[in-house]
């Protein structure tokens, strides 16, 4: 909505015009990346929070530096999701409409010596 300059009705049907035809692949794209957000968020605090509730380790301290953990993780990933999903509406838009070729016509040819 905001590269192609749309409102919210005419960026939702844009986004279906996009999508309809490569539904599967652009479902599996998303789930990949939000797994992968999913594992670098909030594994490494759930980790630590089975450690401290298995193990004891750091009792007083653990569930906060486990929450703490969790937010970073998020902090980290969340562009991860954001840049898929840029990359998948570019790949998109160079599968059905050739945008490559649109960008590369409209750079000027260097003259010949």
């Amino acid at each position: 909505m905001i590269v192609e300059n749309f409102g919210g009705s005419a960026g939702l049907g844009r986004s279906w015009d996009l999508t309809s035809k490569d539904l599967m692949h652009t479902v599996v794209t998303v789930l990949a990346s939000g797994l992968l957000v999913y594992l670098v968020a909030a594994l490494p605090g759930a980790a630590l929070k089975y450690a401290v509730q298995q193990y004891g380790i750091l009792p007083d301290v653990g569930p906060l530096l486990s929450i703490v953990i969790t937010q970073l993780g998020s902090l980290l990933s969340t562009p991860l999701s954001v840049s898929a999903a840029v990359i998948l509406y570019y790949d998109l838009r160079v599968r059905r409409e050739g945008y490559d070729l649109q960008l590369a016509m409209q750079q000027p040819v260097p003259p010949l010596n």
